[in-house]
Order: C-alpha cells, then structure tokens, then sequence
C-alpha cells in the first residue's frame, strides 16, 4: 500500500525514492499484518529545480510539470519564422540549470522565384539576411530590377524581381555613315544610321532592331557618293 504525502520544506537523506512534488520526492511504504501496521517508513529526498525556462522571441513554449530535474521544455517557431540555432528541447539538470542553448527563431521568407533567363544563387536557408543573387545568363542582359535581394524582417524580400533580356552584339560601324544606338543593345532597341553629308543611301537598311534570337534584323546599310 503506498501513500503520497506533500512536503514543502526537506533536508536530504540519501535513499531511493519514489514519486515527485515540487522539489521533493517522497516514498511512504506501508505494510500490513493482521491489520496492523509491521512497519512505517518516510524517505525524503530534495530534487534539483530549474528556474522558470526563458521566453524565446518568436516562440511558443510548453513545459509539462514543475521545472525539477528531468523536466523538459519544448519551443516552437511561430508561423514564418524558422529555428536556426540553439535548442528547441531542453532538459533540466542536476546542477538546477537547463541544458543546451536557447534557440532562435528568426524571419523565413518564401523560396525567391525564378527570373527568366537568369541563375539564381542563395546561400542557405532564407531567413532574415539570407541574400539571393541573380545573373543573366549568357547572351542576356540585366536591364531592370535588383540582382541581389536580401530577406527582410517582415518575411518579403528587399528590391524588385530582375529582368534579363536577349542581348544583341554591339552594331557593326557603316562606312560614310553616323550610327546612333538608344541604350544598350538589347531586345528591341534600335540602330539608326544616317549617311554622311555629300553620301547617298543606296543599300540595305537604315534603322535596324534587336531580335529574340540577339541579331539585328535587316541588312548593313550602304552609303555612296
């Protein structure tokens, strides 16, 4: 027959024991004979407790019981946020301290997207200063947006989506003639050319664009006396 009985204040007696309150464990063995008491113990034992487990930013926190040796605290990353260091389970000592490291929870963004025509690099997972940087891919020009964007506290990502467009061969110098590009050579920029004073188009094309394939459309222009 076994009975509990809830101690507040103990001194330590070195023996097994049974059964936990607070910061005490206690045993009470009863044995009986003929309906009377053989025997009557109480072993007393103080247990370790660990001070309350520290709040974590971004968490949840669930500890199950009283913090005494043995006890166990579990975090949990509120949604958008992402466990990237420290524990997420920790466990109370015998020294009365709590094992491990506090975790952290930090910003996680969503997966950068996908630019065409572009390469994307990111290092890691994305949380909270995590960089994801683009680059055109060959025969292709970045004319718009940022190629590098940094995850921001509030889960989004920095800047605008990139743009990366086919980009021609820089257009070739026509004898006797001026040539005039508006920006880079890029998919439908334009090449104008305009013949020289005392020369005479006769040939091929003045104005010339860029196409999806990264050639100018059109032929070379001629300009003659």
């Amino acid at each position: 027959m076994q009975f509990r009985i809830r101690f507040h204040q103990v001194t330590q007696i070195s023996k097994a024991n049974i059964g936990i309150w607070e910061n005490t464990k206690v045993t009470i063995v009863l044995s009986t004979l003929n309906r009377f008491f053989s025997y009557f113990e109480i072993i007393i034992i103080s247990v370790p407790k660990c001070e309350e487990p520290e709040k974590v930013a971004n968490a949840n926190k669930s500890v199950v019981g009283s913090t005494i040796l043995g006890t166990k605290v579990i975090y949990t990353c509120k949604t958008g946020y992402q466990h990237t260091k420290g524990n997420l389970t920790r466990s109370c000592q015998k020294n009365a301290t709590w094992n491990g490291t506090a975790p952290i929870c930090l910003p996680k963004c969503e997966e950068p997207e996908k630019v065409a025509n572009a390469n994307k690099s990111v290092a890691g997972i994305t949380i909270f200063g995590t960089k994801v940087i683009y680059t055109c891919k060959i025969g292709y020009q970045h004319t718009k947006g940022d190629l590098t964007r940094s995850c921001q506290k509030n889960g989004t990502w920095d800047g605008t989506t990139p743009i990366c467009l086919i980009k021609c061969e820089e257009p070739e110098n026509v004898a006797n003639a001026k040539r005039n590009v508006i920006g880079s050579p890029i998919l439908g920029s334009k090449v104008v050319y305009t013949c020289k004073t005392g020369y005479q188009h006769t040939k091929g094309d003045l104005t010339r664009s860029c196409q999806k394939d990264g050639t100018w459309n059109g032929i070379i222009p001629i300009c003659r006396k």
